[in-house]
């Protein structure tokens, strides 16, 4: 099998078909030109609430970030989510040691939502899609006015009885949210998804590529309409990177970095979401049962 253009996976819908994506054949080839790509494919982030002063969302998944309090004045950014590394805490000023009561629609006044926490083996056979990062919550008086959380990346699977050579992308990263365009309140940051899983699998694997399942940044936060207040999204947490091979030679990057804090206006009175942590890379030179002696289409 080879790969010379570009292989997108659907994003996660309730349905098997649907986030992951498994490639079985005796070698594979990602050429120089070829892209794999599950970025944002992995499980939903988390919406603003609809009703009045309320917290956001949290994302969906194992290890989703959970949504930001609501405020007395301002809504609390969204937490990221986490897989191989836990997820990034908003910007903390009011919300310090103050935790959310729930993940979802929270009402404690400016609560940080619970970060999302890390998933999985380091060195299994298992394989995950992403989690969601939280929303942000509502600031006082507004509904549906906190920036949702970002997706968590895809999962991709790439299973070969002689080898396979990566010398293009592969990658399963979160998605960072959009900000929130609405007219209410502070705008708040969501949480960025965490990255996802890739898993590479094959007698031997070479190449110089990229495999890439970096967690997503948090969300920008627009603050107030004169841009002086603003709490930024944490960061998704890195992915999973697992590659099985006696002999692995691969030499291109294997990226599970965490994503960065959200941003903020240039001014004292916002905060800066925190960076999620990086996820995990493995090397292991046994192939797992499941990933060994495979019977190709």
């Amino acid at each position: 099998m080879k790969i010379d253009g570009t292989v997108t996976v659907p994003p996660y819908a309730n349905d098997p078909n649907t986030g992951t994506l498994t490639l079985k054949s005796q070698t594979i080839l990602v050429g120089a030109s070829g892209k794999v790509v599950a970025d944002s494919a992995g499980m939903a982030g988390g919406d603003p609430s609809p009703q009045l002063t309320t917290g956001g969302f949290g994302g969906q998944g194992t290890g989703k970030g959970c949504g930001g309090g609501p405020g007395n004045a301002v809504g609390q950014a969204g937490s990221g989510a986490g897989y191989g590394g836990v997820g990034g805490a908003p910007g903390n000023s009011y919300g310090l040691n103050n935790p959310c009561n729930v993940c979802d629609q929270a009402t404690i006044a400016h609560c940080s939502g619970a970060v999302g926490g890390v998933g999985g083996t380091d060195m299994g056979e298992d394989v995950a899609i992403g989690a969601g990062g939280g929303a942000a919550g509502n600031s006082s008086g507004c509904s549906n006015a906190g920036a949702r959380g970002g997706r968590g990346g895809g999962a991709v699977l790439l299973l070969a009885n002689d080898w396979v050579q990566v010398d293009g992308t592969v990658s399963a990263r979160g998605e960072e949210p959009p900000g929130d365009n609405s007219a209410c309140g502070y705008r708040g940051g969501g949480g960025g998804g965490s990255g996802g899983g890739i898993v590479v699998a094959a007698d031997a694997v070479l190449g110089a590529g990229s495999l890439d399942a970096r967690g997503g940044n948090g969300g920008h936060a627009l603050g107030d309409q004169s841009e002086t207040w603003a709490w930024g999204g944490g960061g998704g947490g890195g992915g999973r990177i697992k590659v099985f091979s006696p002999a692995d030679t691969f030499t291109g990057m294997r990226r599970v970095d965490g994503g960065a804090g959200g941003t903020v206006p240039a001014t004292n009175a916002s905060v800066a979401g925190l960076a999620g942590a990086s996820g995990k890379a493995a090397a292991v030179a046994t192939i797992p049962a499941g990933y060994d002696d495979l019977t190709c289409p």
